[in-house]
């Protein structure tokens, strides 16, 4: 009788872990990532869409996706995690493609509390600059 208490005890334990494990290593993609720097850029020949390059500005961790939300002039992207947890590279990319309305002139990454405008569209000349803070 006490073995069979603590063969369930055991299968218990065991299948509370690897849910843990499982709930740890898949929720964690869907963690915002709020440490992405702005690296190359490129705007399709119709002006519609935007191929930005982003990296990782700590040592851990890699971005899978891009969100971009839209609010008047102002895209905001929000880049999240890999699956897999603390520096997993499953899914991991570093180009993303956004689209780019007509009225969009200023790109901003999520930074937490903050975000932080990193393109601007020049209203002479109609390109695309870099932003630094």
């Amino acid at each position: 009788m006490m073995k069979k208490i603590v063969k369930i005890m055991v299968i218990i334990a065991v299948t509370i872990v690897v849910a843990l494990a499982g709930l740890y290593f898949v929720g964690s993609g869907f963690l915002p990532r709020t440490d992405m720097g702005l690296g190359e850029y490129s705007v399709s020949e119709d002006g519609k869409s935007m191929t930005i390059t982003a990296g990782v500005m700590s040592s851990a961790g890699a971005a899978r996706s891009c969100k971009a939300s839209y609010e008047g002039e102002n895209a905001y992207l929000t880049f999240f995690t890999t699956f897999g947890g603390f520096n997993s590279l499953w899914g991991a990319k570093n180009e993303f493609s956004v689209e780019l309305p007509e009225d969009c002139s200023k790109i901003y990454f999520y930074r937490g509390e903050r975000k932080k405008c990193v393109l601007e569209k020049n209203t002479e000349t109609g390109t695309w600059e870099r932003r630094e803070e």
